[in-house]
């Protein structure tokens, strides 16, 4: 069985502190997005995302390439310098105003020369994320008190005094042109995601000066430039890591049989690298792109499916022993011609039959659990068959 790495229970349980804590996105996750996109970036000209002739895309060579400067200008306003980027971040320098400098001052005083803080610029970070994980958006949804729903609020009276015990609440509606994204409230830093596509916009300082609005409008700016197709997996594959050519995971679902569910699909159906959004012309996945940067992918396994459903469950729970699996109560219900389902942390539902199961990626698609369930029924079938 393979381990739980300790480098992944500190992730979980420092990001899980974090988000029930309060406050912005934790830095753990930054760190984990950052490193995550490092391996997302495939070098290209400085530029926008290029579209090769097979309907795919490659991301610019580092990320200050997704979104020209004047439009960034048009948002922001004019830059105190040119932007730097990697092939994980871009950072924004932005003019720091006498109010913001006197502050600071004061605080970088305060705060004495030992204390490592960031108060000497006004910068804004961005991240493109393309890989579609939303571990993350689960865990948030699992801080705090585990035994309560999501969106769960105290009713409280004019004392502040809780009155009638708790009541469930609507989620906070994201952003338009948003799947997924942070309410905004004063100068907070922004991350919306859209499908696979994740772009966070955040401040270098926690002494935010830049307001929210601003974060999101140019969050919603790169959001439009980035090219809405699969992006080719940008570095060589080694093969012991693709699949047996024989063994085609897009031979599962048909393109019609896909789009009866999921709407008409941009691309044919691709194999991609190890469950992710990237297409792999060798990958062990299958996904299965729609407008809107949404993909719903297929990761089946041909053999030792019993052995994975008892990994999935080993790596994460620890964490389901602290905090409520908030899609739980849907994999434990579901009926179908399968022996086991399983969720992983990352959202995918398992299907065990025999000893062949079949994951399916869906928070990033254009369906509901409903629809990826009802494509997993085409999906297990064909891959039970001797």
């Amino acid at each position: 069985m393979r381990p739980f790495s300790s480098e992944r229970m500190a992730l979980l349980f420092a990001s899980l502190c974090a988000l029930a804590c309060g406050g912005g996105e934790p830095q753990q996750q930054n760190d984990q997005a950052k490193a995550d996109t490092q391996a997302q970036v495939q070098p290209t000209e400085r530029g926008h995302a290029q579209q090769t002739a097979q309907g795919r895309a490659t991301a610019p060579a580092d990320a200050c390439g997704w979104i020209p400067v004047a439009e960034v200008e048009a948002v922001l306003g004019p830059l105190a310098e040119p932007p730097t980027g990697t092939e994980i971040a871009c950072r924004y320098a932005l003019p720091m105003d006498v109010e913001t400098a006197k502050r600071r001052a004061k605080m970088r005083e305060a705060a004495g020369p030992n204390v490592n803080v960031e108060l000497d610029s006004v910068a804004l970070v961005v991240t493109v994320d393309l890989m579609g994980d939303v571990s993350l958006e689960r865990m948030s949804r699992m801080a705090g008190d585990p035994s309560l729903p999501a969106y769960i609020q105290p009713t409280l009276d004019a004392a502040g005094v809780t009155v009638e015990g708790v009541k469930p609440v609507d989620a906070p509606k994201p952003p338009p042109g948003w799947d997924v994204g942070n309410v905004l409230t004063g100068n907070a830093d922004f991350t919306g995601r859209v499908g696979h596509l994740k772009v966070m916009v955040q401040e270098n300082s926690a002494d935010h000066v830049v307001p929210s609005a601003k974060k999101e409008a140019l969050a919603a700016r790169i959001r439009d430039r980035v090219a809405d197709l699969p992006f080719t997996y940008p570095y060589p594959v080694p093969d012991e890591t693709s699949h047996p050519p024989g063994a085609d995971p897009c031979s599962l679902i048909e393109p019609d049989e896909a789009e009866a569910v999921l709407g008409k699909l941009v691309v044919p159906p691709y194999r991609s690298f190890e469950g992710s959004p990237y297409a792999d012309p060798n990958g062990s996945s299958c996904a299965y792109f729609t407008a809107g940067h949404h993909v719903l992918i297929l990761k089946p396994y041909w053999t030792r499916g019993k052995e994975r459903v008892a990994e999935v469950r080993a790596d994460d729970a620890l964490l389901y022993a602290i905090a409520k699996d908030p899609d739980g109560q849907m994999a434990d219900t579901l009926d179908g011609p399968w022996e086991d389902v399983t969720t992983g942390l990352n959202g995918r539902i398992g299907f065990l039959k025999g000893d062949r199961f079949l994951q399916v990626a869906y928070l990033t698609s254009s369906t509901n659990a409903a629809g990826a369930v009802r494509l997993a029924r085409i999906a297990i079938d064909r891959l039970a068959r001797p």
